[in-house]
């Protein structure tokens, strides 16, 4: 056996690969990362694409998995960024009554770093994602949190 036909991570040498959509399944997997950045319905077809073609293809599942895994990782962070910065504006806001001091500025500043820095990982890990998929190479998100194995 060749290190090719041992690793599970590379799938560039697959031959005669089913076509799926009318693309090749590294275009596909592709697709199915870099489509989250859509605004809306990015993560929604994401994993329509999975669930769809799940069963066709072994590198299908496994990136669809690792691409919803991701999904639902950042949807609970930005959940838990907003409940975060719900109690800190409160907090804020109270301390800033008491101290006749506006303090409830510091909110503000804490929500656009969280959210910015939340925004930018949710746009750049799929394009990473997407470009190695279309190399065949499996990416594992970081931060990701494995719903699906």
């Amino acid at each position: 056996m060749t290190d090719n036909e041992n690793t599970n991570d590379n799938f560039d040498n697959i031959p005669n690969q089913p076509i799926f959509w009318g693309m090749s399944e590294n275009t596909y997997c592709m697709l199915m990362n870099l489509i989250q950045v859509l605004p809306g319905w990015g993560y929604v077809l994401t994993i329509l694409m999975w669930v769809m073609n799940k069963d066709g293809s072994p590198q299908i599942d496994k990136f669809g998995k690792n691409a919803t895994n991701w999904i639902i990782s950042i949807v609970i962070y930005w959940i838990t960024a907003g409940v975060i910065n719900f109690f800190v504006f409160i907090v804020l806001a109270i301390i800033s009554a008491i101290a006749e001091a506006p303090l409830f500025i510091f909110t503000y500043l804490f929500s656009a770093l969280f959210f910015t820095v939340l925004g930018a990982i949710a746009i750049v890990f799929p394009i990473i994602a997407a470009v190695k998929a279309n190399k065949g190479v499996y990416w594992k998100y970081p931060l990701s949190i494995q719903f699906f194995k």
